[in-house]
């Protein structure tokens, strides 16, 4: 069983006991007007999605809006269609969500961001929930997608002038 979709009160915690969760991690933002407000959102999903096919994941719905996105990286404010929460909230929120998680059987998980600006507010939420003591026996990795991009794929695309990721945003590699 890999989709959280069939899941109920009295499968749940079967399931979980040798399933890795991932939980997609996004954002509602711009992306210049050849993408959509929800591709950091939708690249977790698809990459977890694709996991499903190779061991048994289940992937968990998304949570959808994300941290300010920075001017600085190509976002902001300033542009139509930006949806986004305080850290703080986004912090909050993800503690709650991995706690619960957690209390009802799931011990692996992968917590897969897509928003560039959520990756301290994510490591700060497993800090709090580590210091409460709700990670016991849980192993959790949290990666953004873009940290599986081999060295080899950003040459290929970038040859010497990669940018970095803070400024790889709706570019080359966020475009299909």
């Amino acid at each position: 069983m890999n989709s959280f979709e069939i899941l109920h009160s009295e499968n749940v915690r079967a399931e979980a006991q040798d399933a890795i969760l991932v939980i997609p991690v996004g954002a509602v933002e711009q992306h210049g007007p050849h993408l959509p407000l929800t591709v950091d959102t939708e690249i977790p999903v698809r990459i977890a999605s694709m996991l499903v096919e190779k061991l048994k994941v289940i992937v968990a719905p998304a949570v959808t809006y994300g941290a300010r996105s920075l001017p600085q990286s190509g976002g902001g404010p300033g542009f139509p269609g930006t949806i986004n929460i305080r850290g703080s909230v986004l912090t909050d929120y993800l503690k709650d969500v991995i706690a619960g998680y957690i209390a009802t059987g799931f011990r692996s998980i992968v917590i897969l961001n897509g928003h560039y600006e959520n990756e301290s507010f994510i490591f700060e939420a497993l800090e709090l929930c580590r210091e409460e003591g709700k990670l016991e026996g849980a192993k959790i990795i949290a990666m953004g997608w873009w940290s599986v991009v081999s060295d080899g794929v950003l040459e290929k695309l970038f040859g010497d002038r990669f940018p970095g990721w803070h400024a790889e945003h709706a570019s080359v590699c966020e475009t299909p």
